[in-house]
């Protein structure tokens, strides 16, 4: 299973990468759009435009909180295998992801690989966070290559 976790001022690809994830994943997909809480994203298929019916209402909005989404998948205890996170890694406030983190996996037994799919004007805090306490992460830079996404190993 995966997560997709997207802060709201993704800057319009988020519609477009959680598409292309949803495309080429092979187990159940939660996707969650954030700010300071959490917005679960469902779409009725796996294409474009049911992806753009189902952002349609998200706004960019309050400060990002990255963990939040992790919290809510850690209460409904939805347990996955890798994490997908689509953001500029600006973290400006609680629930933080790194500490989130180690607490669901603890809780639940697991340690999902945890994907950076960086977007905008970046920076490496979320990244260095995870690899400080040895959590699996990866980091990819998104640049419009919509093509390079296959990449991700979903």
């Amino acid at each position: 299973m995966t997560s997709v976790a997207e802060g709201k001022r993704s800057n319009g690809s988020p519609k477009r990468l959680t598409a292309l994830i949803s495309g080429i994943t092979q187990a159940d997909l939660f996707v969650y759009a954030f700010d300071n809480i959490p917005y679960p994203v469902t779409a009725q298929g796996k294409e474009l435009t049911d992806w753009e019916r189902a952002f349609q209402h998200i706004k960019a909005g309050a400060t990002p909180s990255i963990g939040a989404p992790l919290e809510v998948m850690r209460k409904k205890r939805q347990i996955v295998d890798q994490i997908i996170v689509v953001t500029d890694e600006g973290e400006n406030a609680a629930l933080y992801f790194g500490e989130v983190y180690k607490i669901y996996c603890r809780e639940l037994a697991v340690m999902p690989k945890v994907v950076i799919v960086r977007v905008g004007g970046y920076c490496n805090w979320l990244e260095s966070q995870l690899k400080g306490q040895q959590a699996p992460v990866e980091t990819f830079t998104f640049a419009g290559d919509y093509y390079s996404l296959p990449n991700l190993r979903c």
